[in-house]
């Protein structure tokens, strides 16, 4: 697949993302809150809303992971359970995102502002050890595919 096609491809499939939201999202929550039905279930199961979130997106993880072992589509399209796991994994992005906003509130910091890492309660800084030649998918402009 050239760049130009999946970038296409790309574009079309967080287009089925983003979709998501507008109908299963809106239809699950029941609430003003996104996150509502994770909240009911995770204060049921003495979990965290993201614990909850995390089980189903490792349920569509899991099926990813079996197509990618077998090639077999079993129970739904593995573009659908690629969609869901990234609709899932917004939402837990999201959810940490609420999670990192409450705990800066109850340290008394305006979220109106960055707050540089070294300034957050109980985060360790870590070093961006994702670059270099070791990386199996970096992209290089001048390299083609043949």
């Amino acid at each position: 697949m050239t760049h130009q096609n999946f970038d296409e491809y790309q574009i079309k499939l967080l287009t089925k993302v983003n979709r998501m939201k507008d109908t299963k999202g809106k239809e699950y929550s029941n609430s003003e809150s996104r996150f509502a039905n994770f909240d009911r279930l995770a204060a049921e199961l003495g979990l965290t809303n993201i614990q909850v979130a995390w089980v189903y997106t490792k349920k569509h993880l899991d099926g990813i992971a079996s197509y990618c072992r077998t090639k077999k589509i079993l129970s739904e399209p593995i573009e659908g359970r690629i969609v869901d796991a990234i609709v899932y994994l917004t939402l837990i992005a999201g959810m940490i995102e609420e999670k990192k906003k409450l705990d800066l509130n109850s340290y008394g910091v305006d979220n109106k502002y960055q707050v540089p890492v070294e300034y957050q309660p109980n985060v360790i800084p870590l070093k961006d050890e994702n670059v270099g030649k070791h990386q199996p998918f970096e992209y290089d402009p001048t390299k083609t595919t043949k």
